[in-house]
């Protein structure tokens, strides 16, 4: 068995005898098996299964809470894997002669946990998607087996086995090539005044653009991919003469200022990308570049591993924690921006691997902070769906951890000072901002 997989089983599933997976309380595995050393998917992908190792993957994922963001990236982990998919498609089609053997409290526990498992995966879109497993086989077997138990072991799997025929009723087995739920990976959302065919009109995105620079700190810290894409108005200038109507349009226009200077050179290096020339000298670009692999971050974080198609390339490259790079995988017609994180354990790799956080479209969450393994992992379900993609990836020349702090704290300071009177000034320069002439 997969030894991160006995180590989970040992630690959340004691009991074998215990209540089947419809009454026992869901376990939180997903830190176990996300954590592997080399990332769960190479390592699923690595191991030979059996069909005892297949039956005890399945006790475990049918365990993990229902509706979480990272118990969905752990199964798509699974279903990501040809060998571990197919095999497990070959179990659900003889689900009754596997099982028929075993003693009753075996069978029941095991009959409940592919019962559980089929029914968490026909919840979510992305995981149907992906699963291509035979569900209504799965169903007919189960309920042959569910005859064999005796009475009261049958009644506990019976409800089960309602909710899956159900749910297949409802959702349909997923069609084979179907195309994801999920909207493309990285794709931008419309920008305002775009028309149902998919031109955009430029004199309302520039009013968009400017309404959002006008607000200033509204402004998510990482640019959004319709920044990079289309552009938008120029940030309100400085003031040096005049005075500023409040310390929270100061706040503001300073934050939208400093937002811009590292955001525009990025935008203008992908459009030199997009028309085929060569960068700006401070610029690197590297192609080549897949998505290997989840990991937990420290001390908490969705961390992905990406490889560079050479193992000097991330050593030539000038990125270290906390610099920001930005990934397209479709000629830079959309992107994903992602922050370096673990730059030592990748460097002692020496494998061309590179560890970082992507993140959301706009999304301004450190790449460790704790509490962003939920917050992102949604995100990277998305992103598990589309990782055979060869991506390319650009180094800006700014650095982005520089950026990063005085932004955060800029527009903390907009958001203490644009709300109730009652809440607390934690701008230092509150008091003293100048209302004539005004300079950072």
């Amino acid at each position: 068995m997969l030894p991160a997989l006995r180590a989970a089983y040992a630690a959340h599933i004691t009991d074998l005898d215990a209540s089947s997976a419809e009454d026992a309380k869901p376990v939180p595995i997903s830190h176990t098996l996300l954590g592997v050393a080399g990332g769960l998917r190479s390592t699923i992908a690595a191991t030979g299964w059996t069909e005892g190792d297949l039956h005890s993957s399945v006790v475990l994922l049918s365990r993990l809470p229902p509706g979480d963001a990272l118990s969905r990236l752990t199964l798509l982990s699974f279903l990501a894997v040809p060998q571990w998919r197919e095999f497990a498609a070959h179990c659900a089609r003889n689900l009754q002669a596997q099982l028929g053997p075993l003693s009753d409290r075996r069978k029941e526990l095991l009959l409940a946990a592919w019962l559980s498992f089929a029914l968490a995966v026909l919840a979510e879109p992305s995981l149907r998607a992906a699963a291509d497993l035979p569900f209504r086989h799965l169903a007919e077997d189960g309920e042959a087996v569910r005859r064999t138990l005796p009475y009261e072991a049958s009644q506990t799997v019976a409800p089960l086995a309602r909710r899956l025929v159900s749910s297949i009723s409802a959702h349909g087995p997923p069609r084979s090539g179907a195309a994801s739920p999920l909207p493309r990976s990285g794709t931008a959302s419309p920008l305002p005044g775009a028309a149902a065919n998919g031109v955009v009109s430029l004199s309302a995105a520039a009013a968009a653009a400017s309404d959002s620079a006008a607000r200033g700190a509204a402004l998510p810290l990482l640019p959004r991919t319709e920044e990079l894409r289309w552009g938008g108005a120029d940030p309100p200038p400085n003031r040096t003469v005049g005075s500023y109507a409040s310390r929270e349009e100061y706040i503001r226009t300073h934050f939208s200022l400093l937002r811009e200077d590292f955001v525009r050179p990025l935008r203008d290096a992908i459009g030199t990308v997009r028309r085929g020339e060569a960068p700006p000298r401070e610029v690197r670009l590297h192609k080549g570049v897949r998505i290997e692999g989840t990991h937990i971050g420290e001390p908490g974080g969705v961390l992905h591993r990406l490889v560079l198609p050479t193992a000097g390339a991330a050593e030539e490259s000038g990125l270290i924690n906390g610099s920001l790079v930005a990934l397209s995988s479709d000629g830079w017609e959309s992107c994903r921006c992602a922050v370096v994180a673990k730059r030592e354990a990748a460097r002692q790799r020496n494998d061309g691997s590179l560890f970082v956080a992507f993140q959301r479209d706009g999304a301004g969450a450190d790449a460790n902070s704790l509490g962003a393994a939920v917050e992102d992992a949604a995100y990277a379900c998305e992103l598990a769906v589309a990782s055979n993609a060869v991506y390319e990836m650009l180094e800006p020349g700014a650095y982005w951890g520089a950026y990063r702090p005085v932004l955060a704290a800029l527009q903390a300071a907009a958001a203490d000072t644009s709300g109730a009177a009652s809440r607390p000034r934690s701008a230092p320069w509150q008091q003293e901002a100048p209302s004539t002439r005004c300079v950072l």
